[in-house]
């Protein structure tokens, strides 16, 4: 890192993104500083949280049975009546919301269909009612290739933990990032 670099100092508090504005300028800087073309650490951590922005309206449902139908238009109104149906019974209006599967149409295959509905308020909605669908339907949240791994390593981290003997250990959601906590704690907070 050079020296102008290490003097620049970053107000991370700002509101608006002031933060993501400064580290594309830190990405350019250093591509211009290096003369090579290549993507920059900056970039990558700003395309993954892009990516998390565009996704945070999206729920993936799996387990539906695909249609039957011959067409895809068919198919497509059989998709958004189940979901105006099942958004209907969690009391949310499916008006602002599309819907479509992910994959190609084989004939005798479940593919998830993904959900995209009008707020990140609504996904949370979902995702919390989510036991009062029918039995059998999965519904999860839209992650990136990152957020899937970091869930991944905290569920086989809890596992080893449970394995030594820490079964008073769980996995929460807190400001969207799964963390292990004790279930203990969980419960106090619940009651309060």
């Amino acid at each position: 890192m050079c020296s102008t670099q290490a003097k620049k100092k970053v107000d991370l508090s700002c509101e608006g993104g002031c933060w993501k504005k400064w580290l594309k300028e830190e990405a350019k800087s250093n591509r211009e500083a290096s003369g090579v073309q290549r993507i920059d650490v900056g970039e990558k951590i700003i395309g993954e949280m892009l990516e998390r922005k565009r996704r945070e309206t999206n729920i993936i449902v799996a387990n539906i049975e695909d249609s039957k139908a011959g067409s895809a238009v068919e198919r497509k109104t059989e998709n958004t009546e189940f979901v105006t149906a099942t958004l209907a019974k969690l009391n949310l209006n499916s008006d602002n919301t599309q819907e479509l599967r992910i994959g190609k149409y084989k004939q005798a295959s479940n593919r998830l269909l993904k959900v995209i509905l009008g707020s990140r308020d609504e996904v949370v909605n979902v995702l919390k009612n989510k036991k009062n669908l029918a039995p059998g339907i999965n519904v999860f949240p839209d992650q990136t290739e990152k957020q899937r791994k970091f869930f991944k390593d905290i569920k086989s981290k809890l596992g080893e933990m449970q394995a030594e003997g820490g079964f008073s250990k769980t996995i929460r959601f807190i400001n969207g990032t799964p963390t292990i906590v004790d279930k203990i704690r969980q419960q106090q907070q619940k009651n309060q």
